[in-house]
């Protein structure tokens, strides 16, 4: 998935914030390319915070 395809669609983007289950994208090494609200609860980083790392260095 591309790694700027949420910053691209708004309207997606959206939709997976207002899920209430944690939903993460992640690419083939494991670097976060999207968490959502519900993630940034669950792990007390923002999604800004975890672009880039693995959800293990979380």
């Amino acid at each position: 998935m591309d790694r700027h395809f949420f910053e691209k669609d708004p309207v997606l983007r959206d939709i997976f914030n207002h899920l209430g289950d944690a939903v993460y994208f992640i690419d083939s090494h494991g670097a976060i390319l999207f968490m959502n609200k519900a993630a940034e609860i669950l792990d007390g980083y923002t999604f800004e915070e975890a672009r880039g790392r693995t959800v293990t260095e979380l």
